[in-house]
């Protein structure tokens, strides 16, 4: 019974603590004041962007994803309505949810995770994350690592490149038989691999998984020639991938992702945190943005992102999303679509989100533009307005409206909609 208590023990702190956006979390025996702290000067050094402050608490804002601080995981989940916060099932489910919008957008790969395999596993994101990154690595190493060219000084035993002469009058005045030359190499210790080395050794530090940190340790031997150097963001503005080297680059984003995000902890020594979060407006908007993508040739339109129109001065505006007919006598219009990752508990949009579509529609000539929020209030349906024809004449034939629309997400098994796309499509 001991033995199996303490199983029980480890199981639990293996877990991630799980919250919600916007939710607090309190200090206690497991989110202790060691993590608080180390919160706190994470959160200031960064602004306040993520997360507000208060008495032994921290409450979170819209960014959602996972923070590691030492072994310990905290998962922000996208917010659910509020009724169901304090579930477990409705935690596991905005879990999976988020594991797919990410993968959705391209912003995680697995292709051979399933939903149902993240379950199982009980995994926690940042796992996914080092796990993704393992496999790019693992695939680099089966392709084969591509060698470069690059100069290299060294003293050897026969003249080759350039001689260096200050260096070798200095080195070989004894050992004349040798040669201080700069000279071109063709091998694998190159920056592609210098930064991948970098993001395996930060892995063999922070992750709490034997696994993880054992196949980084593999991996690591395919990198032994590959010298360790200091990685900031400055050096991967270094980097141009071309022909030979274009199949690195998710490999070098999840890299990027993992040593930008790392903070070592030189005072604490254990304390280490590790940040990958992302804006759950933006995701959201990234999301729609695809779902509606896929179904352009059918539709016969054109769906735009953020595309920059100039306003005033050197500023601009930049609606989410536009859709456009491609044929000009289609009965469809051009439409401006802005995404609300909001709960509407009613059919009262902002006096500032309709005056921002009423902008839209005069700059960019649309009849119609949709403010798109998900669908959380089941009794919530599409709401029509017409905006008043404006007093100034040559403005006063312009008719125009906004429109409210509830994206419903999930499917009746509670997952997520795929066809929701074509369904707002049929539907405008």
């Amino acid at each position: 019974m001991i033995g199996l208590s303490l199983l029980s023990n480890q199981f639990m702190n293996d877990k991630p603590i799980q919250v919600f956006e916007y939710e607090k979390l309190y200090v206690d025996d497991r989110f202790t004041r060691k993590h608080f702290n180390k919160l706190v000067q994470y959160n200031d050094k960064n602004g306040s962007k993520f997360f507000t402050v208060g008495y032994n608490y921290i409450v979170f804002k819209q960014y959602v994803g996972v923070i590691q601080i030492g072994k310990l995981v905290i998962e922000i989940l996208p917010k659910a309505d509020s009724s169901f916060a304090s579930q477990e099932s409705a935690k596991s489910k905005w879990q999976t949810v988020l594991f797919q919008m990410l993968r959705f957008c391209k912003y995680i790969k697995l292709e051979s995770l399933s939903s149902a395999d993240l379950k199982i596993r009980s995994a926690s994101l940042v796992d996914l994350y080092f796990e993704s990154f393992i496999e790019e690595v693992e695939s680099l190493i089966h392709r084969g690592l591509t060698k470069k060219y690059r100069n290299n000084e060294d003293n050897i035993k026969f003249l080759k490149g350039k001689l260096i002469f200050s260096k070798n009058i200095s080195k070989n005045l004894i050992h004349q038989e040798r040669f201080f030359t700069e000279h071109q190499v063709y091998d694998s210790d190159h920056l592609i691999h210098q930064i991948i080395k970098k993001g395996l050794r930060i892995l063999t530090t922070i992750s709490a998984r034997p696994y993880i940190v054992s196949e980084c340790q593999r991996l690591l031997m395919y990198f032994e020639n590959v010298k360790d150097i200091t990685v900031n963001e400055n050096i991967f503005e270094k980097i141009t991938l071309n022909r030979k080297t274009e199949h690195y680059q998710s490999a070098l984003l999840l890299a990027k992702m993992i040593i930008l995000n790392y903070s070592p902890d030189l005072m604490a020594g254990d304390n280490h945190i590790l940040t990958i979060l992302f804006d759950m407006n933006k995701l959201y908007e990234k999301y729609v943005f695809l779902l509606l993508k896929k179904w352009e040739d059918e539709f016969l339109i054109n769906v735009l992102g953020q595309t920059n129109t100039p306003f005033w001065e050197n500023k601009g505006i930049k609606p989410d999303i536009i859709i456009e007919p491609r044929n000009s006598s289609s009965k469809l219009k051009k439409i401006i679509v802005d995404t609300k990752w909001k709960i509407l508990y009613d059919l009262t949009p902002s006096d500032v989100d309709l005056k921002q579509m009423y902008v839209y529609n005069m700059q960019l000539n649309a009849e119609k533009s949709i403010l798109l929020y998900p669908k959380f209030q089941p009794d919530l349906e599409e709401r029509k307005g017409v905006y008043r024809q404006s007093s100034i004449p040559s403005l006063s034939q312009h008719t125009h409206s906004c429109h409210l629309y509830f994206l419903d997400l999930f499917n009746e098994d509670e997952k997520l909609n795929k066809e929701v796309g074509k369904e707002f499509l049929t539907a405008i």
